[in-house]
C-alpha cells in the first residue's frame, strides 16, 4: 500500500492516541474532499492503534446516502451487538 504525503495527519493521530493512552479523552474526525486519502490515513493509523491494545470503531458519511448519523450508527453497532452469539 503506497502512503506519500501524510506523515503529518498520521503524526496528529498518534499525538491524540498517546495522549489517550495518558488518560486523556479524546474524539479525531477526519474530514476532506473525496479522493485525498482520508480512508488510507486512518487506515494505517488504525492499525497501529490495534496493535497497542486500541478499541476501533469507525463510521463513514457517503454522499448521497442520507441516513442521519450515518458515521455513528455504522462505528457503534459492533460495540452494542451481544457478544458470543
Amino acid at each position: 500500500e503506497q502512503f506519500v504525503g501524510r506523515e503529518h495527519e498520521l503524526d496528529v493521530l498518534r499525538h491524540a492516541w498517546k495522549e489517550t493512552r495518558e488518560g486523556e479523552k479524546r474524539v479525531v474526525f477526519v474530514a476532506g474532499e473525496p479522493g485525498i486519502g482520508k480512508t488510507s490515513l486512518v487506515s494505517r493509523f488504525a492499525r497501529l492503534a490495534h496493535r497497542e491494545g486500541a478499541v476501533i470503531v469507525a463510521g463513514r458519511c457517503d454522499e448521497g446516502y442520507d441516513v442521519p448519523y450515518q458515521p455513528f450508527i455504522e462505528a457503534l453497532a459492533p460495540l452494542l451487538e451481544p457478544r458470543g452469539t
